[in-house]
Formats: C-alpha cells, structure tokens, sequence
C-alpha cells in the first residue's frame, strides 16, 4: 500500500503535491561508511523503505513552491553580496536544479509539499545499493578519457573551470545517464551538492545500525554528493560515502536538495 502522499501513474511513482517523479527504495541491510575511517567507519546498516526524488528539486518545482507559500527566492552569496540565482542565466533553465537554497528553505518546501529531506543513511542507501558501491554507477571512476559521468569540475587551476563535460555550471537534472544508482536514482554524484536531515556530528566506531538519523542537536547540517564545482582528485567529493556539512543557514551556488517520503 503507498503512503498517502504517493501515487502510481503508468508503472512509476510521484509525488501528489510537488508531482516530482520518485523511485521505491526498497528496506534492508547496506554498507555505510568510508573505508578506513574512525570518524566516519563502515558499517552494515539497516534502513526501512522509502521513496526518494528521481531527480534534485529544480527551479521549476521550487517555482511552484515559491508561487504557492510567498516563500522567499533562492539567493547565494558572491562576494558579499547577495544574488538572484533566478536572474542569472547560468542558474535560472527550469530544468535546472534548485541553488543557493539554505537548510531551512529546503524544510519549508518539504513542509509543503508533505515530504522531508532524507537523513544520511537514506541517501547513502539510494547512492550505494546495498553492496556499498563507490559512486552511484559502481567503482568506476567519475571520468575515463572523453567519458564523464557526471557534472563536475575540470578545473586545471583556481578559477579556470574547463567544460569538459559539456556544462560550467549546473546541468538539467538527469542529463548524465551514468550518474544513476542501482534503483534508478539520477544525480546523485554531481550537479548541486544536497541537503540531509542530519546535524552533523562525529560518528563513534558504535554508530547506530538501524534508521540512523544522526546526533539530536548540532551547528551544521550534512550535505552529500558533489556538485559542478568539485574536483574528483582532491579528496574524491563524488565519492558517495563522502560526508560534507556546513550550517543550516548557508546558501551558495552549488548547493539544492531532494526529498523522500518513508513507506510506512
């Protein structure tokens, strides 16, 4: 049976308020966790069924979130000073996603659309599989020659963003057809970094190992994925078992989001 806020339409899934599209993750038990690490370790971790975005929330839907609450406008900061991403042509293509969103725009769009921002493990779950792949598409790398797959950066220096792979911003949502999970999730290596539920803390070697949803209080949000601007050898950003943060009031240009609704 769908949860309420679900509905089948032709062999898929969406969403009833914000009609994005939505894949079934199904409960069970995955591999979280980076390997060989003490803040962050892995860790076979159960995780009940959901339905997650096929795709990050793009300007289009958050238009209709805008239109429908008065909510304020997306805005990154650049050089101090704040910026319209809807008036700025490398941002604005409605079948873009979503930037310069803060934590708390993203839980005000998922209070209207009767959804929520997926905790940690949900997302990793959605990226990895259950055999704790590297990156959505397996292990193997982001880039091989002419091949890239995802959206992020060539950058050869500070400053110089090479459009390699056919974008120097952000891309339409689900446009690299490698960057898509087992279960069918798309963009979740690239594009916009995005929001989870989780405050940010350090894990302990005891991390819980079922429904994780992350320390009760904190001062940053966890962010996964990486983003147009990530550069895959400092650090592997892609990586989907890369854990990033920053606090919930922060909005830039290479941060959105994407929602779930839990099976039960």
């Amino acid at each position: 049976m769908l949860p309420a806020g679900v509905e089948e339409r032709g062999g898929s899934y969406f969403s009833k308020v914000d009609r994005a599209e939505m894949v079934y993750i199904p409960g069970g038990v995955f591999l979280m966790g980076e390997k060989d690490s003490s803040s962050n370790p892995v860790a076979r971790v159960l995780v009940d069924g959901f339905f997650i975005d096929k795709y990050e929330v793009s300007n289009a839907s958050y238009l209709r979130f805008v239109t429908a609450t008065e909510h304020a406008r997306p805005q990154y900061e650049q050089r101090r000073l704040p910026q319209d991403p809807w008036k700025d042509s490398r941002f604005n293509d409605p079948s873009h996603p979503v930037v310069g969103v803060t934590w708390e725009d993203a839980t005000a769009y998922c209070k209207w659309a009767g959804k929520s921002l997926p905790t940690h493990a949900q997302w990793e779950k959605a990226a990895r599989g259950p055999d704790g792949n590297n990156y959505p598409w397996g292990d193997s790398p982001a880039s091989e020659g002419n091949v890239f797959r995802a959206n992020f950066s060539q950058m050869v220096r500070p400053g110089t963003q090479v459009p390699s792979d056919g974008f120097n911003f952000t891309s339409p949502v689900g446009k690299f057809e490698q960057d898509t999970s087992v279960y069918g999730v798309k963009d979740l290596a690239g594009n916009v970094s995005e929001w989870c539920s989780d405050w940010f803390g350090p894990d302990s070697t005891d991390r819980i190992t079922t429904n994780p949803k992350g320390p009760a209080t904190g001062v940053a949000r966890i962010l996964k994925g990486g983003n147009w601007q990530s550069i895959s050898r400092f650090g592997d950003p892609l990586a989907s078992a890369k854990v990033q943060y920053q606090k919930p009031t922060i909005s830039a240009w290479g941060l959105g989001f994407r929602t779930v609704i839990t099976a039960k």
